[in-house]
């Protein structure tokens, strides 16, 4: 059951036209959440806001908790004692997030790691090594449940803890391939959004889901990215939150690296190994105080260059279209599943070595389908096979 306080922070951002900036400035304005409640048209008039603010009725908040209490579901305000501390520091911290599975995964220092939902198959293999130890050395590890460097990370701290962030509902899986996952998230770690129960994963929410990923963090690990993508839109989130940004270095005839490679070169912290993370990490404090962050600036703080900037300027774009102009086969392909063994051979390497063995790994795939596959993609010329590892060519 649900405070006065928080059922009224509950309705209050579920109304229309309210987000977080939105959310304290009307309580701003009043003085008081009650007081907000109350008198919200004074608020539309007195203002003349053109989105007018409509307060979400009470059968739509009492469905929701009921909702969430069904599936064991926890609604966390930012006023309750299990809100995560390190999120209050970021300056849109989402007044309310729902969150099933294990909430104590809040109280210890958290590594986000992102990355290329098409990952390579040595990326990958980096996302899972650096996710297990950190995970030994007492990390909890914070993705967003896509498919390939997200996967690969969940997956790999599964038993040191993970914690996911979800761009739709709490109840809602996706990608749809990420069923199993899910469930083994809800079971040993932690699932987490901030929309409401029952909501769709829209393209609009997942920059939002993003400033989640890097707030709950110390730190924010990027394993392959290209150069106009969600993963460049959270380190750039890393950095306004002033949580350290780590990234590795990537192929520079590899697509899905030019924006990591050039995140590199405007002076992230480069790493090859979990060492350059923890050491750096081991000395970082965040600033938990969150009294000063109640009023929200109009625009975020830029902390990088010019040129950095021109990374970010299509973002919102491509994300509404789904698309990046240099992936070879779009989201829905992958998410789906829907591509040949030989298109997800060739999606999983490049001019990086691979080897085959990895190769069955990764793509879950016997020694015959991707011996018979391989060279047939050899014969086509389009890849080198040399001494049991594989490249593009």
């Amino acid at each position: 059951m649900l405070s006065e306080d928080n059922y009224n922070i509950l309705r209050l951002i579920r109304s229309k036209n309210v987000g977080p900036h939105t959310f304290f400035k009307v309580i701003k304005f009043f003085g008081g959440l009650k007081e907000t409640i109350e008198n919200i048209e004074k608020y539309n008039i007195k203002t003349k806001y053109k989105n007018k603010i409509e307060l979400a009725p009470k059968e739509q908040i009492e469905e929701e908790i009921v909702a969430c209490s069904t599936v064991g579901a926890k609604i966390i305000t930012y006023k309750n004692n299990n809100y995560p501390k390190i999120l209050l520091s970021i300056s849109d911290f989402p007044p309310v997030i729902t969150a099933i599975g294990n909430i104590e995964l809040f109280k210890k220092p958290s590594v986000s790691i992102v990355g290329s939902r098409n990952a390579s198959s040595n990326g990958c293999n980096f996302a899972r090594k650096i996710a297990k130890e950190l995970g030994e050395k007492g990390y909890i590890i914070t993705s967003g449940l896509a498919t390939g460097i997200d996967t690969s990370s969940h997956k790999a701290a599964l038993e040191t803890g993970t914690i996911a962030v979800l761009g739709g509902g709490i109840d809602n899986i996706y990608p749809r391939g990420n069923e199993d996952l899910y469930y083994q998230i809800k079971n040993k770690g932690l699932l987490v959004s901030e929309v409401p129960f029952g909501s769709a994963p829209k393209a609009e929410n997942f920059p939002a889901r993003n400033r989640i990923i890097s707030g709950l963090s110390k730190g924010v690990v990027i394993i392959e990215a290209g150069e106009r993508s969600g993963t460049i839109h959270t380190a750039r989130q890393a950095i306004e939150q002033n949580r350290e940004l780590f990234v590795a270095p990537g192929n520079p005839y590899d697509y899905r690296c030019e924006g990591s490679n050039k995140l590199i070169k405007d002076g992230a912290n480069v790493i090859t190994c979990t060492e350059d993370i923890s050491d750096i990490l081991e000395n970082f404090i965040v600033n938990e105080n969150y009294d000063q962050k109640l009023i929200l600036n109009d625009s975020f703080k830029n902390k990088f260059n010019t040129e950095s900037n021109d990374l970010y300027e299509d973002f919102d774009n491509s994300i509404k279209n789904n698309k990046d102009e240099k992936t070879i086969f779009t989201e829905e392909l992958i998410e789906n599943n829907n591509l040949t063994i030989k298109e997800q051979i060739i999606l999983k390497i490049n001019h990086t070595p691979v080897s085959i063995d990895l190769l069955e790994n990764d793509l879950n795939l016997s020694a015959e389908e991707i011996n018979s596959n391989l060279i047939e993609l050899e014969l086509e010329d389009k890849i080198i096979i040399d001494h049991g590892d594989v490249r593009i060519k």
